[in-house]
C-alpha cells in the first residue's frame, strides 16, 4: 500500500515546502523562514518525492508527473534532480537527502511531517510490519492435528481488526486528498514556464518539392539536438514538437501545452547553390516575434541531403538563437527582478556581457555578477566555469599583484565544476582546463585535453581556437591555421571574431603568406571598431612586419607609423614584452625573431632612451597605465642610470625588485609580479606589499632597495619606488632604464627568481 503525506505544507529537516505553490523555504539561524530559489521542474520533482517519503519512486513515475504528455530527453530529469539535491544537501554531511536506487528510481530519506497532522506519517514498511506482527498473534490452524483443536481466541482478533480499520481509513483519506488535489488543480492557473525553455516547431519546406521534406525535418531535428546541449536550456524533444507538423499553430496554445516560454519557427529552401533557412524566435506568452534572421550556406554542386552545408547552417542557427535567448532573458530578469536577482538572472546577465565584443570594463562587470551567482548557487557548473574562465582571461591581460591567488581561485572553481555530474555544456569545462594549462605554460598537455574535447564536441569553436593558440606557441602554425579556420566557420558572428582573424593573420605571416597576413589583420581591425589603442597598434605592427618581409618597405613604414601613433612607446626589444614569452617554445621564439626583423626593416625603434626627458613633471601619482612617457624622477627616491648601477650593486648590496616575474633580469633580482600596480598608497596592494617587504628586509627600513620595470617608458618600476617611499624605506633607488637598458648595455642576465606574495 502506498503512503501519501497529507496537508499542503510539509516540513523536513530545516526546510518547509508548500506542495501546491511549489515553494521551498529554509529556516535560518534566527528561526525565521527564508525563501529558497527552486525552478518549476525541480519543484515538481520535490512534490512527487515528498508525497512518498521512504518509498522508491520510479523514474517513469517522476517523468509522467513532471513532464505529462511531453517526450523529453532523460538528461532533463538528471539535471533537475541534481538541482534538487544541490539545494537540499547544502551544508549536509553524509549521504544525500535523495537516494538513487540503481535500476529502480529514487527514495526521499528525510522524515516528512505536515503542519496538519504534526507527526511523521508511518512509512509503508512500518505499517506492513505492524500488520504482519498482529497477524502472527492469531493462532493459525495446525495441519495434521485433531479437527477438534480450539479456534482462534476472539480476544486476540482485536489488534488485526484495528489495523485493518486504520488501513481502510487511510485509503479513504488518500482518496479524499487525491480528489482535493484534482479540484485544486482545476482552480489554479498554469504554472509559468521555465525561463529558458524552447520548442523547435517543424520547419516549412518552401521548395515545392515534397520529396525534400526529409531534408527540412532533418534540419529541425538536428537543430533541436544542438539546442538541447546548451547548458540550462530546456528544449522539448523533437517527437513532441513534430506532432504539430501540418497543423494550424496557435503559438500561445503551444506554449501552454508544452510548458515553454519560446518557440522557434522557420522555413527552408534552396536558392541556386545556397541552402537558405529563415528563422523566427517567438514568445509563446504574447505571440510576438522577438527576432528573425536568415542563414545561408553554400552547398555548391552537391545535393543538400549530403549535409555539405546542413551541419554548418544548423550550428550557426543554434549559436545565434542561444545568444538571442540569453540577451532576451537577461533583459527580462533585470526588469522583473532588478532588486532581488537569483543565480540564473546573474548568470544570464554575465553571459550577455560576455557575448559582446570583449573589453576590460565588461569583463570586470561580468566577474562581479558571476561572483554573486556562485554565492547563491555554489553548485552551478556553468557559473563556476564561467567565473574561472574570466579570471584567467583577466590574468592574461593585467599585471595584478594578486595573480597567484587569482589563479588558485580559478583552478579551485574549475576543479569543483569538473567534480560535479556532467551536464550539457561540459565542453566549456574542458575548454577552460585547456586555457588554464596554457596559462601555466603546459601547452603540450593543453593540446591533449583540447583534442579530446574536440573529439567529443566537434562544434565547440572555442576549443578549436584554444587548440590553435597552443599549437602556435609550440611553433606549429601550419597545424594551428585549420583550427582557426574551423572556429571562424563554426561561429562567423562570434564576439571574439576579431581574435580569430588576428590569429589567422599571425599564422599566415609565420608561414610566409604575407598578403594573407595583411588581409586577415585588416579584417581583425574592422571587426572591432571599439578596440583599444594597444590592440590596434599590435595589429598594425604585424601588418608592418608582413609588408617589410614581402619587400614593400614604403607600406611597412606607413603601418609602423600608425602603430607608433597609437602606441608611441613601442620598441623592438619590448615586442612582445609578456610573461608568455618565458615559456613559448624555442621554435616560436625563433619565429618571433623573424617578425621582429620585419619590424626593424619597417623602422620601429630598437629600445627606449633611459635619459630621455619628455618634459613630464615629477609627481606622487601611481599611474594605472604602465606604458607612457615617464618623468625623470620619483619624489623620495633616487634615479640611477645603467652606467652607475653595477658599482652601486657591488658596493651597497641592495635588494633588487623587478616587477616582471618572468624571463631574464639582473643577477640576484627578485621578481614581484604586479608590485608596481597603479592605485594609491592606501589600497590593499600597499598592505600586502608592506607584509612582503618586512619579510624580505627583516623589517630594516634602512636597507637600500632598487626597483625596476621593463624600460624608461614603463611606470611600474617608478610606482613601486613610490610605494616603498610611502612605507617608510629611506634609500629607494629607481632604475629608470629597466631590463631593456641593462640588456642594451650587454650586462649579464639570469632567469629571475619569482616571489609569490
Amino acid at each position: 500500500m502506498e503512503t501519501l503525506v497529507g496537508s499542503d505544507t510539509l516540513e523536513f529537516g530545516n526546510f518547509r515546502f508548500d506542495r501546491l505553490a511549489r515553494e521551498l523555504a529554509r529556516r535560518n539561524a534566527t528561526g525565521d523562514w527564508e525563501s529558497v530559489a527552486l525552478g518549476s521542474r525541480a519543484g515538481e520533482i520535490l512534490a512527487v518525492l515528498t508525497a512518498k517519503p521512504g518509498e522508491v519512486v520510479s523514474r517513469d513515475t517522476i517523468m509522467d508527473a513532471v513532464w505529462p504528455g511531453i517526450a523529453v530527453e532523460p538528461n532533463n530529469m538528471t539535471v533537475q534532480m541534481a538541482t534538487v539535491r544541490r539545494v537540499l544537501d547544502e551544508g549536509r554531511t553524509g549521504e544525500s537527502c535523495i537516494q538513487t536506487i540503481v535500476g529502480r528510481g529514487y527514495r526521499f530519506l528525510p522524515i516528512v511531517t505536515s503542519n496538519e497532522w504534526g507527526r511523521p506519517p508511518p512509512a509503508p514498511r512500518v505499517m506492513l510490519e505492524e500488520a504482519e506482527e498482529s497477524a502472527e498473534t492469531v493462532a493459525a490452524p495446525t495441519y495434521g492435528t485433531s479437527v477438534d483443536a480450539p479456534g482462534p481466541d476472539p480476544r486476540r482478533r482485536a489488534p488485526l481488526l484495528l489495523v485493518l480499520s486504520a488501513l481502510v481509513l487511510a485509503g479513504l483519506s488518500m482518496a479524499a486528498l487525491a480528489l482535493s488535489w484534482i479540484g485544486a488543480g482545476d482552480r489554479t492557473t498554469p504554472r509559468p514556464a521555465p525561463r529558458l525553455s524552447l520548442v523547435v516547431l517543424p520547419f516549412e519546406n518552401l521548395s515545392g518539392d515534397a520529396s525534400r521534406d526529409y531534408l527540412v525535418d532533418g534540419i529541425t531535428e538536428d537543430l533541436t539536438t544542438d539546442l538541447a546541449n546548451v547548458p540550462g536550456l530546456l528544449v522539448i524533444a523533437h517527437n513532441s514538437a513534430f506532432s504539430y507538423k501540418g497543423k494550424p499553430i496557435v503559438i500561445k496554445q503551444v506554449g501552454e501545452e508544452l510548458g515553454v516560454r519560446y518557440a522557434l519557427q522557420g522555413s527552408v529552401r534552396q536558392v541556386g547553390s545556397a541552402l537558405r533557412v529563415n528563422v523566427r524566435l517567438v514568445s509563446t506568452e504574447t505571440g510576438a516575434e522577438l527576432t528573425a534572421d536568415r542563414f545561408d550556406a553554400d552547398v555548391g554542386g552537391a545535393a543538400p541531403d549530403q549535409g555539405t552545408g546542413q551541419d554548418e547552417i544548423v550550428n550557426r542557427i543554434a549559436r545565434a538563437m542561444n545568444i538571442q535567448l540569453v540577451n532576451i532573458e537577461s533583459a527580462r530578469g533585470a526588469r522583473e527582478r532588478s532588486a532581488n536577482p537569483d543565480a540564473l538572472d546573474l548568470l544570464l546577465r554575465a553571459r550577455a556581457l560576455y557575448l559582446l565584443p570583449p573589453n576590460p570594463e565588461r569583463r570586470t562587470e561580468a566577474i562581479a555578477l558571476l561572483e554573486r551567482a556562485v554565492q547563491l548557487d555554489p553548485y552551478s557548473a556553468k557559473a563556476l566555469v564561467s567565473l574561472a574562465s574570466l579570471l584567467l582571461d583577466e590574468l592574461t591581460e593585467t599585471d595584478d599583484p594578486r595573480a597567484p591567488a587569482t589563479f588558485d581561485r580559478a583552478e579551485a572553481l574549475l576543479a569543483k565544476a569538473e567534480g560535479l555530474p556532467r551536464q550539457p555544456g561540459y565542453d566549456g569545462v574542458m575548454a577552460t582546463r585547456g586555457f588554464l594549462l596554457r596559462y601555466e605554460g603546459r601547452c603540450s598537455e593543453a593540446v591533449t585535453v583540447l583534442r579530446t574535447m574536440i573529439d567529443a564536441y566537434p562544434n565547440a569553436e572555442l576549443g578549436h581556437y584554444q587548440l590553435g593558440v597552443c599549437l602556435m606557441v609550440l611553433g606549429r602554425p601550419a597545424e594551428a591555421m585549420p583550427q582557426f579556420e574551423q572556429a571562424i566557420r563554426l561561429d562567423p558572428r562570434s564576439p571574439w571574431i576579431n581574435g580569430f582573424y588576428r590569429r589567422m593573420g599571425e599564422a599566415s605571416l609565420l608561414l610566409g603568406r604575407y598578403d594573407d597576413a595583411v588581409s586577415w589583420e585588416r579584417r581583425s581591425i574592422a571587426a572591432d571598431l571599439g578596440a583599444g589603442a594597444e590592440f590596434l597598434a599590435h595589429r598594425y605592427l604585424w601588418i608592418a612586419a608582413a609588408h617589410a618581409l614581402a619587400g614593400r618597405l614604403e607600406d611597412a613604414r606607413g603601418a609602423a607609423a600608425e602603430a607608433r601613433r597609437l602606441m608611441p612607446t613601442t620598441t623592438l626589444r619590448g615586442w612582445p614584452t609578456s610573461m608568455w614569452t618565458s615559456w613559448h617554445s624555442t621554435v616560436w621564439l625563433a619565429q618571433l625573431a623573424q617578425v621582429r626583423e620585419g619590424l626593424r626593416l619597417a623602422g620601429v625603434r630598437d629600445h627606449a632612451d633611459e635619459d630621455a626627458d619628455h618634459g613630464v613633471a615629477a609627481d606622487n601619482v601611481l599611474h594605472m597605465r604602465d606604458v607612457g612617457w615617464t618623468p625623470i624622477a620619483a619624489p623620495g627616491a633616487r634615479t640611477i642610470r645603467t652606467a652607475d648601477l653595477p658599482m652601486f650593486l657591488e658596493q651597497r648590496k641592495p635588494l633588487v625588485l623587478d616587477v616582471n616575474a618572468w624571463g631574464r633580469s639582473i643577477p640576484g633580482a627578485i621578481g614581484l609580479r604586479g608590485a608596481g600596480v597603479g592605485g594609491s598608497t592606501s589600497d590593499p596592494s600597499q598592505t600586502r606589499l608592506d607584509h612582503e617587504m618586512r619579510e624580505l628586509t627583516h623589517g630594516d627600513l634602512t636597507m637600500p632597495v632598487v626597483t625596476m620595470g621593463w624600460n624608461a617608458d614603463s611606470f611600474s618600476g617608478r610606482n613601486l619606488a613610490l610605494r616603498l617611499v610611502g612605507l617608510g624605506y629611506r634609500e629607494v633607488v629607481w632604475y629608470r632604464g629597466g631590463r631593456e637598458a641593462w640588456e642594451v648595455a650587454g650586462l649579464p642576465e639570469v632567469s629571475v627568481v619569482s616571489q609569490a606574495w
